[in-house]
């Protein structure tokens, strides 16, 4: 893209800043009509505007690595079958671009791809729906429904993920529990994947692990877990049958506020604070790289890691240190061995159609086209393969990792969804008056967010199974 474009693109931002910032929606008349109504081959020498805000890659991925010249490949292949050219913007204000063009009616991209904040967009009208183009029962390829919740709206999904492409789904998952392999074996502990697999991993077994696995080395303490207390507490109410959206009797409520949610918030609450509070990290924003640091410098045992902290980029975790295992959180008395459920602030390479793409049709077939899985990642089975030979060091882990990202649901804390977990470790009144506390809030939260999400849901799938 020429400098007078960026140029002048850039003072169109620059002049709708404060409308942008109130984040406007999308008139009506903005919106147009899309039609899915032939199957594109040859496009006629079409040129596609592709934006991303994942600067410095390649469709993602780190250049010069074997799947970037995979990606830079297929692009080739593309453009070649298709009769296109394939046009990509590295921009980290790529959003923001978009945004204005439609505001002013220009011309920016027909695809963007970017981050968990494509919500805010889609809500807000700035997007054509998907389901009239795509398959999306092709969950391998596209995610899971689940995992598209981020990107669902009243009557429709209104953006995919690469799902197969090895590496960029990935750090949609969180937030498994990271073991350090190498203090385990040198303090002579019981690796936490046994229990995993014979099924005790339960919270009793969870805390009898944080309090073996603390030790005192010298000088140096070792704690037995170190997590972000959010994190943990959220991944909790989880654990124990629960989900963040739940329907009852077709009317969709906060999983934080069922018995089962409520039950898990007191034992967390009392694993931090009562039975294991010496053997915890006191470091409580145990995140980003102060996160990946401290588990890297044998702080703990074990760790509630983020995706992107476990397998992003140079700094992450996996890519300094490959002696982990993976484990989910330990089931609770209503859970189920086995059955491991992940949450996400939003979906990582999230791709969606424009309003004012100069040819939809043309635009999608190119999408779907590029977003195949790679020769020799065709399946499930090959892409579990390969992270449990080139990413993790145990099949176990990659099982577990690829089976939470099939089950991770967005848990809504850009709207507000988190507070009340925040709340739990921070605040001295009972679970039962933080709960009541916040019952306006998040009866808002289920009216404005968590209801048009799911209608979009059921609206592209049919009824969502609990």
């Amino acid at each position: 893209m020429g400098k007078s474009k960026h140029f002048r693109l850039l003072m169109i931002l620059f002049v709708v800043f404060l409308v942008i910032s109130a984040c406007v929606g999308a008139s009506d008349e903005m919106i147009p009509e899309y039609e899915n109504t032939v199957a594109v081959e040859d496009l006629d020498g079409f040129t596609i505007e592709w934006a991303w805000t994942a600067t410095d890659t390649t469709f993602g991925y780190v250049p010069g690595t074997n799947f970037s010249d995979m990606a830079l490949e297929r692009k080739k292949e593309v453009e070649n079958k298709l009769n296109c050219k394939i046009d990509v913007d590295y921009n980290s204000n790529a959003a923001s671009l978009y945004q204005a063009s439609v505001m002013t009616g220009s011309h920016y991209c027909d695809l963007l791809t970017t981050g968990n904040t494509i919500s805010a967009l889609i809500r807000g009208g700035y997007f054509a729906g998907l389901s009239s183009f795509l398959d999306l029962d092709d969950t391998f390829k596209w995610g899971s429904p689940i995992t598209l919740s981020s990107a669902a709206w009243k009557d429709d999904v209104y953006a995919v993920c690469p799902a197969s492409w090895p590496e960029l789904f990935l750090a949609s998952a969180s937030y498994p529990i990271v073991v350090n392999e190498s203090l385990v074996s040198k303090y002579g502990l019981e690796d936490p994947r046994v229990y995993v697999e014979n099924g005790t991993w339960n919270w009793d077994k969870f805390e009898e692990c944080i309090q073996a696995f603390t030790i005192q080395d010298g000088e140096n303490k070792v704690y037995g877990f170190m997590t972000h207390p959010p994190y943990f507490g959220v991944s909790m109410v989880l654990s124990n049958g629960v989900t963040f959206t739940q329907v009852e009797n077709g009317k969709v409520t906060c999983g934080l506020y069922s018995e089962n949610g409520r039950a898990a918030l007191e034992r967390a609450r009392s694993i931090m604070f009562e039975t294991c509070s010496d053997c915890i990290h006191p470091e409580t924003e145990c995140y980003f790289q102060k996160g990946v640091d401290l588990f890297l410098s044998n702080a703990s045992v074990m760790y509630t890691s983020r995706g992107d902290d476990l397998l992003s980029g140079t700094d992450s975790i996996i890519f300094n240190f490959s002696d982990i295992g993976i484990v989910p959180y330990p089931y609770g008395p209503n859970g189920k061995p086995g059955v491991y459920l992940g949450y996400n602030q939003g979906l990582n390479y999230a791709t969606a159609l424009t309003l004012n793409s100069a040819d939809a049709d043309a635009s999608v077939k190119i999408l779907s086209e590029m977003f195949e899985p790679f020769e020799g990642y065709e399946t499930k089975e090959k892409l579990i393969e390969y992270m449990s030979k080139q990413i993790f060091s145990d099949k176990r882990d990659a099982e577990i990792y690829y089976s939470l990202l099939e089950n991770t649901e967005y848990g809504y804390y850009n709207e507000g969804g988190r507070k009340l977990v925040d709340n739990i470790f921070v605040s001295a009144k009972s679970v039962s008056e933080i709960l009541e506390s916040f019952e306006s809030q998040y009866s808002d939260l289920i009216e404005n967010y968590m209801t048009p999400v799911y209608e979009g849901l059921t609206a592209v799938y049919g009824e969502m199974p609990q």
